[in-house]
């Protein structure tokens, strides 16, 4: 925002997240028990946003097998467009391992539930995963404006905080992605260490105290 208005003038906030995203570790266990999740196998949560993303949901689809076989279950709200589609394409042996919604309301126990994240790039996913602290690998749309879901997670992955991969790469390389960081535990924790570090969970807080500030300084004035 340097750019566009004068450095005095400009506070960084952060985007207001959920209150509930906070102490995920405790909710553990009831978010596993409420989606019906194994408790001893590590957990994908796909996201592509409430309308669901094509290439993240295909790319899902094409890599599943293995996926599956690397020993992960799934959680997956692939929107309302593309539920019964995907429902329809999955094979009877792969339905267990598999939790799909067309939407979660309770996100909170989704990242609860969550071991690793593959997400699109908007700001507001990407605020609640750096407060949430899930590693994630991102695959921004590059169907926005100014490919701003790019510049969203791009600080993360220089930051060693998140991966990305490209829309375009992402049917051939995000299964492999996947299973290369469920298979790193160490890698797993510096993602979410560092994307710890981005977090604004006071956002919100600190929106109202400027507002009021600046409220309070018209009144005075």
């Amino acid at each position: 925002m340097h750019q566009y208005f004068p450095a005095s003038k400009v506070i960084h906030t952060g985007n207001p997240v959920r209150a509930s995203l906070k102490h995920l570790v405790r909710k553990r266990r009831q978010a596993r028990k409420h989606f019906g999740l194994a408790p001893d196998k590590k957990c994908l949560l796909v996201l592509g946003g409430s309308l669901g993303a094509h290439t993240i949901n295909e790319s899902i689809l094409h890599g599943l097998a293995p996926l599956l076989e690397a020993g992960l279950q799934l959680l997956w709200p692939t929107g309302h467009d593309y539920f019964e589609r995907i429902k329809a394409r999955l094979k009877p042996a792969q339905r267990a391992a598999v939790h799909l919604y067309p939407f979660i309301d309770a996100m909170d126990l989704a990242y609860a539930a969550a071991d690793l994240v593959v997400a699109r790039g908007g700001a507001l996913v990407v605020a609640e995963l750096c407060v949430a602290q899930k590693p994630t690998i991102f695959v921004p749309s590059p169907n926005v404006t100014g490919d701003h879901q790019t510049h969203n997670v791009w600080p993360l992955v220089e930051h060693q905080a998140a991966l990305m991969i490209k829309d375009g790469e992402a049917m051939q390389a995000l299964s492999r992605e996947v299973i290369d960081l469920s298979r790193n535990e160490n890698k797993q924790k510096l993602l979410a260490k560092h994307m710890g570090a981005w977090a604004k969970p006071q956002a919100t807080d600190t929106i109202v105290e400027e507002a009021m500030q600046l409220a309070r300084m018209k009144q005075e004035g």
